[in-house]
C-alpha cells in the first residue's frame, strides 16, 4: 500500500513538473520577439514574393503644403512626399508643424503646436490643435490670415476637406482679438492668397 501511494504521488509530480515546463515554454515563446529577417524568409519562400527590406517599397503620396512668404502677403506652396497613410489631413498637418524645407517660406504654425488629431465629417475637417495654437498665436490681420489660410489651404488640396474648423483641445477655439470668430467659423479655401 506504501508503495502504490509513493508512486501515485511520484507521478503527480512528475505530471505537474512536466505540464508547468510545458506552460513556461509557451510564455517564454509568447514573449521572445520576432525575428522579422527569419519571418520574411520564411513568407518568401512559401508565397515565392521577394522579402529583402531593401527591396521593399513603401507607397509614398505628394502634399501640397502652404507656408506664408517672408512679407506675410501670400501664401507659397511646397510640395512633400509622405508615406501613404490612411491620414493624409493628418500627415499633412504634421508636416507644415515641422515647417518649410525651402528658403524664403515661413512656417505659419504657433510654436509648440501639437496635432491632436483631425475629424472628417461631411467634407468638413475639425483640427484639434493643443493649447500652444492658442497661447503662441499671433494676432493681426496678415499673421492670422497665413496662419489660418496655410492649413486651410493645405487640408482643401485633400478631396475629402471643403471646410476647417478649429479647436483646442476638443473644443471650439476661441482668440480674444482675432479678426477671426472661430467659434462659429467654416473657412473654405482662400485661393486668392496663393502666390
Amino acid at each position: 500500500m506504501k508503495y502504490f501511494k509513493l508512486l501515485t504521488i511520484l507521478l503527480v509530480v512528475g505530471a505537474l513538473s512536466i505540464f508547468l515546463t510545458g506552460c513556461r515554454e509557451e510564455k517564454e515563446l509568447e514573449t521572445k520577439p520576432a525575428n522579422e529577417p527569419e519571418i520574411a524568409e520564411e513568407f518568401s519562400k512559401s508565397t515565392g514574393t521577394i522579402a529583402d527590406e531593401s527591396e521593399i517599397e513603401l507607397e509614398t503620396t505628394k502634399l501640397t503644403l502652404y507656408f506664408s512668404d517672408e512679407q506675410a502677403m501670400y501664401l507659397l506652396p511646397e510640395t512633400r512626399e509622405v508615406l501613404k497613410t490612411e491620414t493624409l489631413a493628418e500627415a499633412a498637418i504634421e508636416e507644415l508643424i515641422k515647417g518649410s524645407e525651402e528658403a524664403g517660406y515661413v512656417s505659419t504654425i504657433p510654436e509648440g503646436t501639437k496635432l491632436n488629431g483631425i475629424n472628417i465629417e461631411d467634407e468638413t475637417a475639425y483640427v484639434n490643435f493643443s493649447e500652444e495654437f492658442k497661447a503662441n498665436y499671433q494676432l493681426g490681420s496678415a499673421a492670422e490670415n497665413m496662419t489660418v489660410y496655410s492649413i486651410v489651404n493645405t487640408l482643401t488640396e485633400l478631396p475629402t476637406i471643403k471646410r476647417v474648423r478649429f479647436l483646442v483641445n476638443g473644443e471650439p477655439l476661441e482668440i480674444v482679438g482675432s479678426n477671426f470668430n472661430f467659434k462659429t467659423q467654416e473657412f473654405s479655401r482662400n485661393a486668392d492668397l496663393i502666390k
